[in-house]
């Protein structure tokens, strides 16, 4: 095992022979605070769960430095591996964590050589969470259906339920999605909708009458 990255469909030690010069983890999203200063309190008014009542996180940074095999033609390769992931927005799932991928931006950073090896480095920009590939299909689960009364979608034991529907018709009664106790009236077209974030176990409830499309992926920290 070389604790390979599949970066968009490409692997790092099959398709470019990189070596990763530790186990390849990606780094934690700090959280977002948010403290006040009130007159005559001590100490300071944390209010970073005033608004979602939940805390949110900064994106994931950090960076990855792979060895290269002296044998690799390392002017060529640099420049491939610019052209593939520099400034672009990919999906990365770890040889040691298969069943989820993160997304956002690579970048190459450096190379550095010497007379056995050269060494890359590729910095990465990612999502706060990390979403589940199992049956993902660019990323999400589709169903498509008709509609005739209600349909749930459940968090089970990931964080994060992001879910959009896309309403090809609608009947009389109409399509409405229920999150978190509030109810979405979804139109004609694309609905996007917010994410159901929790602790526990919880589900999105969608019901009505209608030709759907539903688009969702479950993710966790």
């Amino acid at each position: 095992m070389y604790h390979s990255l599949m970066i968009n469909g490409k692997n790092t030690y099959d398709d470019f022979g990189l070596i990763p010069t530790s186990r390849p983890i990606i780094n934690p999203p700090s959280p977002k605070y948010s403290c006040i200063e009130v007159p005559g309190i001590n100490g300071l008014l944390d209010v970073s769960k005033a608004l979602t009542g939940s805390i949110c996180y900064n994106n994931r940074v950090g960076s990855i430095e792979f060895l290269v095999p002296k044998e690799k033609n390392w002017s060529r390769l640099y420049s491939e591996l610019m052209e593939i992931f520099h400034g672009k927005f990919m999906r990365i799932i770890l040889e040691d964590d298969p069943f989820f991928y993160y997304e956002g931006r690579l970048s190459i950073n450096s190379w550095k050589s010497n007379k056995n090896n050269s060494v890359v480095v590729i910095d990465y920009d990612l999502s706060p969470f990390k979403y589940e590939s199992k049956n993902a299909i660019d990323g999400y689960i589709i169903n498509q259906r008709n509609l005739n009364g209600s349909m749930y979608y459940h968090l089970e034991d990931a964080k994060i339920l992001e879910i959009f529907v896309e309403c090809e018709s609608i009947g009389n009664s109409g399509v409405k999605v229920v999150i978190d106790d509030v109810t979405y009236n979804c139109k004609l077209g694309l609905n996007i909708l917010p994410t159901l974030t929790s602790k526990e176990n919880k589900s999105i409830r969608i019901y009505g009458e209608g030709q759907i499309k539903v688009k969702y992926r479950r993710g966790r920290l």
